[in-house]
């Protein structure tokens, strides 16, 4: 890997094979992951067959951008490690926005690792002088060998139903008797205020009244 363009810390951490030789506990994954995928062997092909099909043709083209991308990329913002077995962003801001947008559609970093997660990629996070690199691997997504891409597979997402909702407790005699008993508080109160009302209507018209006849005088 050429390292001449890459910060004399970021060079030599990467020789020294720090990211090749990372233990297990310094990757995670959001889900756990599967390697391997059972096929259909039956010469009928049904909806589902289809689908399958098309699934596997958008992942190999998501798969053939990502491995060309990381073939062409400046390597001061993300290149393959040393043995190519994975690959190292350096600069995450620059990447997401002067990278992803020539080969994807524009979206965040996080973004870009999420989908990475859901083909199965594991991610690893690493402080090398005062900056984050984040490192990806596949055990499929090999530098050189390209064949690979076609056994990657992205995992589907399972949707979960909602728990359907408790029936409502049936209605007690007390629960109707009280529920009667604040419905006519509130019919007594709207009396009271529809008198009042009234009243006030009447001592208007009658001094609107003795207006009138003063004037007409």
């Amino acid at each position: 890997m050429h390292t001449s363009n890459v910060d004399a810390a970021l060079s030599e951490f990467l020789l020294e094979g720090t990211f090749d030789a990372a233990s297990s506990s310094g990757w995670w994954s959001e889900d756990s992951i599967d390697e391997t995928m059972s096929r259909k062997s039956s010469m009928d092909m049904s909806t589902n067959d289809l689908d399958a099909i098309n699934n596997a043709e958008r992942t190999t083209k998501y798969l053939d951008k990502l491995y060309c991308m990381l073939e062409q990329c400046p390597t001061t913002i993300a290149a393959w490690t040393r043995n190519g077995t994975s690959f190292v962003v350096y600069n995450s801001d620059a990447f997401e926005k002067t990278i992803i947008p020539q080969y994807f559609k524009p979206v965040k970093f996080e973004s870009f690792a999420r989908q990475l997660n859901s083909y199965g990629f594991r991610k690893a996070k690493h402080h090398v002088n005062r900056s984050i690199v984040y490192e990806f691997r596949h055990s499929n997504f090999v530098r050189g060998q390209s064949h690979q891409l076609e056994s990657i597979h992205r995992r589907r997402r399972v949707r979960r139903h909602p728990s359907p909702k408790a029936p409502a407790p049936p209605a007690t005699d007390a629960n109707v008797h009280a529920a009667l008993v604040d419905l006519m508080g509130i019919v007594r109160t709207l009396k009271a205020e529809l008198a009042e009302t009234k009243a006030m209507v009447q001592s208007y018209l009658v001094a609107q009244d003795q207006i009138v006849q003063v004037t007409s005088i």
